[in-house]
């Protein structure tokens, strides 16, 4: 997956954010965690997007994400 950077991006509108805060939110964050054993990469789910894109398709943030 090679290397991950710190970046500041925008997000188009319609862009799903997952909460860690929510029922299952942590969840969601391990199974989109690309070097997660269980995660979705892994498992080739994301193969598809990851190769239209040219990058992994899942952003995290650190701090609260605004509308």
């Amino acid at each position: 997956w090679g290397t991950w950077a710190e970046d500041v991006r925008r997000v188009p509108a319609g862009t799903l954010v997952v909460s860690v805060a929510v029922p299952l939110g942590r969840l969601a964050f391990h199974l989109l965690e690309p070097v997660a054993d269980d995660g979705f990469a892994n498992w080739g789910i994301l193969d598809d997007w990851v190769q239209a894109a040219r990058e992994y398709p899942i952003l995290r943030s650190h701090e609260a994400v605004l509308p």
